[in-house]
């Protein structure tokens, strides 16, 4: 064999070997963000950038308290709360009425509706942090 069919042979052993790696990445990936996104399973490290992107987005929690210091204390993103707007219902309840806010909590993220308690995974997913 000749040392250029030798060379030519290992480039597209080389180049098949990317191929496959890129390949197998991809679709690492698109698993990985299917379970994430149907599970809402994933690991994040909240930090700084995550604070950030929290005032970014438009979120806001309806709540209806006599006590909404305890009710907020309760909640699994508690230590985030800060870059979240919240409306106390029992303070205005004709306005919570005509927005048709019946669930408490009712969370409005991004443009979607989310009923209950949502961990801080949850949040970050649907905020799209």
């Amino acid at each position: 064999m000749s040392k250029t069919k030798v060379t030519s042979k290992i480039i597209d052993n080389i180049g098949t070997l990317i191929i496959l790696l890129i390949i197998f990445v991809t679709v690492f990936y698109f698993i990985a963000s299917f379970i994430t996104k149907y599970t809402g399973f994933f690991v994040i490290n909240p930090d700084k950038n995550f604070e950030t992107c929290l005032k970014e987005k438009t979120i806001l929690v309806y709540i209806n308290s006599n006590a909404p210091e305890k009710t907020l204390e309760n909640f699994e993103t508690k230590d985030y709360l800060e870059y979240i707007n919240i409306f106390n219902c029992i303070r205005n309840k004709e306005y919570c009425s005509n927005k048709k806010i019946n669930y408490f909590p009712t969370w409005f993220i991004e443009g979607k509706t989310v009923y209950g308690d949502i961990k801080i995974e949850e949040l970050a997913v649907i905020a799209g942090c």
